[in-house]
């Protein structure tokens, strides 16, 4: 078991300076634009760790559910369990007694803040969602992690010999059967037809476990495919009314109106703005990155875990203005929560990044550098990327370069040509 602070990550202000950790109710806020999200209580500066049901995050403001949140300065926040302001500090036996029964009697076994988000990850987790957060993840090459408040705690993990690999394993029969039923909806000269088994190559590499082992009881066995080192880029050669196929690769255009508009993707709705990229990458561990121009009051970033079917995935934006920070933020079935809300003081401008490994471990670049970092695994299985834009008012944020990629290379590589593919 390890604990400690990464170097490279200076814009988290609460490495030395936290001032409050609390168990509480997420906050369903209507921004300026009549747009509603949820996030950390009052807002601010803040890390959100969702221990809500896949139900509670992705309905707009539905029953709230709980997350434990991280603050820069100390506020009053109605109902909520005040965890002090270390995160390895020993929490008095009342404290964790009201911390069991607000999470409805679970029983916590450690003793600190770290701890309760821990055990809610791993022991305690759901693989379903259902009744709280699903499980994070790890690999034979991947430690079980925890990025929290700046800092990071890991294990070594064996997913035959650690006590949570039972469930990593019951997750991933989950997912490989999602993306299995995904695959049928593509004819067989669609490379996406295969996409399950490409996954299913990868599991077997990152767990050095049979294949086998992944595929559950009422499926039958069709073999793999190689895990293929998949990459799509896109110039955004065609200027369009809506964002479409006649592009480098094939989009949809998922929540609001995407134009492209002097070979530039051009958000032209207030509020939210997605878009997918239809190229079926062949692992959920993966990275997208574009160049950002974001103007005023804007935002715009990359996503990775976009569900092929479904407003779903996460996405790492900064912005000018009202939107000068850095965020990490989910949607689920439309409904979209901030986990993380960081200060930018670096500008609106710049190439964004974000990737998402196999410990569910999240981290947004601005022009190279690491500015933010999450851990988060209630959205897994996904094997699609693409892009998010917000606007405010008459300013639009914008996107242009996008490229899409495995995060390791496979034994194999499908051709752009094949990739783009829609059969």
């Amino acid at each position: 078991l390890n604990n400690h602070r990464p170097t490279g990550h200076r814009g988290h202000p609460w490495e030395e300076d936290l001032m409050q950790i609390v168990l509480a109710n997420w906050e369903w806020f209507i921004e300026p634009d009549s747009m509603g999200v949820w996030r950390p209580p009052g807002g601010g500066v803040a890390q959100g760790m969702d221990l809500r049901s896949t139900p509670q995050f992705s309905t707009q403001g539905g029953p709230p559910g709980l997350g434990v949140f991280l603050f820069e300065l100390s506020r009053s926040i109605p109902g909520a369990v005040d965890l002090g302001n270390d995160l390895h500090g020993p929490l008095p036996l009342a404290t964790r007694r009201e911390v069991e029964r607000v999470l409805g009697g679970r029983r916590i076994i450690g003793n600190t803040p770290q701890d309760i988000v821990w055990e809610m990850y791993t022991n305690l987790a759901d693989i379903t969602g259902a009744n709280g957060p699903k499980p994070i993840r790890a690999t034979a090459r991947s430690p079980l992690t925890l990025h929290m408040g700046g800092q990071v705690k890991f294990e070594k993990f064996d997913i035959d010999g650690h006590p949570h690999g039972p469930k990593v394993l019951a997750a991933a029969q989950r997912d490989y059967a999602g993306l299995r039923a995904e695959a049928y909806l593509f004819p067989a000269n669609d490379y996406r037809s295969e996409t399950h088994l490409r996954y299913l190559d990868a599991l077997r590499l990152k767990h050095d476990i049979p294949y086998t082992r992944f595929i559950p009881n009422h499926l039958p066995d069709e073999g793999t495919r190689p895990r293929a080192s998949t990459t799509g880029t896109e110039t955004f050669p065609t200027n369009q009314a809506a964002l479409s196929t006649n592009q480098d690769l094939s989009w949809t255009e998922v929540q609001g109106n995407i134009d492209v508009i002097g070979n530039v993707a051009s958000g032209q709705t207030s509020g939210n703005m997605t878009a997918r990229c239809e190229v079926a990458l062949s692992d959920d561990d993966h990275d997208a990155q574009c160049d950002v121009d974001t103007g005023v009051n804007a935002a715009a970033g990359p996503m990775v875990r976009f569900a092929a079917s479904a407003n779903t995935g996460y996405y790492f934006t900064f912005g000018s203005g009202t939107r000068s920070d850095f965020r990490i933020n989910k949607v689920s079935a439309g409904s979209h929560s901030i986990l993380n809300n960081l200060a930018n003081s670096d500008g609106p401008d710049a190439l964004a990044r974000y990737t998402v490994n196999s410990s569910d471990a999240h981290e947004g670049f601005w022009d190279g550098t690491s500015k933010i970092t999450h851990t988060d695994g209630t959205i897994t299985g996904n094997v699609r990327t693409g892009f998010y834009i917000r606007a405010q008012g008459v300013n639009r944020g914008k996107v242009d370069n996008f490229v899409a990629s495995d995060i390791a290379g496979g034994p194999t590589t499908i051709p752009l040509t094949q990739a783009i593919l829609i059969g």
